[in-house]
């Protein structure tokens, strides 16, 4: 914040104890920050949407390995006519 990114003024006023807010001072170590933060939550929402995705394929195919033929049969249809309908809304 004491560098060449903020004039003389801002400089002055940021030793003599104000507030980077106070004189639009540019405080890049909060921007650093803000960008670690989202590339950790990025990661960790993938990661979250990976084993989401995976849990529910789990328990899909437990639901239907516990059905009969027809019930699967008439189940996946079903499914089938959903997605058609959601598509061409």
């Amino acid at each position: 914040m004491l560098d060449d990114r903020n004039t003389i003024y801002q400089r002055l006023a940021l030793a003599l104890g104000f507030r980077s807010w106070d004189v639009n001072a540019k405080n890049e170590e909060d921007d650093l920050i803000k960008l670690e933060a989202k590339d950790v939550r990025k990661k960790e929402g993938a990661q979250k949407s990976k084993k989401t995705r995976e849990d529910n394929r789990v328990a899909r195919k437990q639901m239907l390995s516990g059905m009969s033929i027809l019930e699967r049969t008439n189940f996946l249809r079903k499914e089938k006519e959903e997605k058609r309908r959601k598509r061409n809304k």
